[in-house]
């Protein structure tokens, strides 16, 4: 996401929620090598405005919700309500 490429991601669980929910890139189910086939003819077909949507969904969710920055700020919120 960082990198403000599409992703493909052959996963299950909480890896392929954050890519639907970003709305960067493709995810088909981990361990089947038919689905992961499909998730790359998809990824195909996609057109060149979509590839840089999802470069442009992954790298803004990165920075609004996984950077260093943020995370910093949560643990701060954190340790501020824990010393009160």
């Amino acid at each position: 996401m960082a990198a403000g490429k599409p992703i493909l991601m052959a996963v299950d669980g909480d890896a392929a929620d954050l890519v639907r929910d970003a709305g960067c890139g493709v995810v088909s189910e981990s361990d089947n090598p038919q689905a992961l086939a499909n998730a790359i003819l998809a990824l195909m077909d996609v057109s060149v405005q979509g590839h840089k949507s999802m470069a442009e969904n992954g790298l803004e969710y990165y920075h609004q919700e996984l950077s260093l920055r943020v995370g910093v700020e949560r643990f701060g919120e954190h340790f501020k309500r824990l010393s009160k």
